[in-house]
């Protein structure tokens, strides 16, 4: 049984987003981006038996609190906090 699955997607070419507008990914920030993508397969082996047993007592319903209490501030927070 597979309980999960990843794609990690990028492009080639690189992103046109902001003041870096038509910029091209360096070899570093791939590196970069592979490292923290298994960082966070790795941080989820150990969190999944936390979230499972959340999911069983809810019905599937992972509660927002909870899930910050399991994983920490979300990305999408730490994003607009950067920007």
């Amino acid at each position: 049984m597979i309980t999960h699955s990843f794609t990690l997607e990028s492009s080639f070419y690189g992103y046109d987003f902001g003041e870096d507008e038509h910029r091209l990914f360096t070899p570093k920030e791939y590196g970069e981006v592979g490292s923290k993508f298994c960082q966070s397969i790795y941080e989820l082996h150990f969190l999944w038996k936390s979230i499972r047993n959340e999911l069983k007592l809810t019905n599937g319903w992972l509660k927002p609190r909870k899930l910050i209490e399991i994983t920490g501030v979300p990305a999408a927070q730490i994003l607009s906090e950067e920007l």
